[in-house]
């Protein structure tokens, strides 16, 4: 029994040491706890810091995203409008080219018949030499 007991003795001690060991481990996390809650503190006001820094940035880039987005509307309404008016210059110019083209063959036409006036012209007037010879004969 004597051996039991001194068996039970040290694990009595090492029992003992272990709730010393146990013991200085909570006082570490008891010192430590303070230092834990500044940092946690300091963390939550620099997650705080950056939330705003972040939602400022955030309203910036959609700004941005705005005014971009606005300018792409004015340069395809700008864009609709120059081909809208290239259209029209282009209707306006074939009315033209058409107008042109029927413009051209009246004068061709006219043309056509000022040279059979200018022949019958000719004919007269060889026709009046021919008649002033002979007049001039007589």
């Amino acid at each position: 029994r004597a051996g039991a007991a001194g068996r039970l003795g040290s694990r009595r001690r090492g029992r003992g040491t272990m709730d010393m060991a146990e013991e200085d481990r909570r006082e570490q996390v008891l010192q430590a706890l303070p230092q834990a809650e500044e940092t946690l503190k300091e963390l939550d006001e620099a997650g705080k810091k950056l939330a705003e820094a972040l939602a400022g940035k955030m309203v910036q880039m959609e700004a941005r995203y705005s005014r971009a987005n606005r300018g792409t509307e004015e340069l395809l309404r700008i864009s609709s409008d120059a081909a809208e008016a290239v259209r029209e210059v282009c209707v306006q110019s074939d009315e033209q080219s058409s107008k042109i083209l029927v413009e051209m063959d009246l004068l061709e036409h006219e043309l056509g018949r000022l040279e059979h006036v200018a022949e019958k012209v000719q004919s007269l007037h060889k026709l009046t030499k021919a008649l002033e010879a002979v007049a001039d004969s007589l």
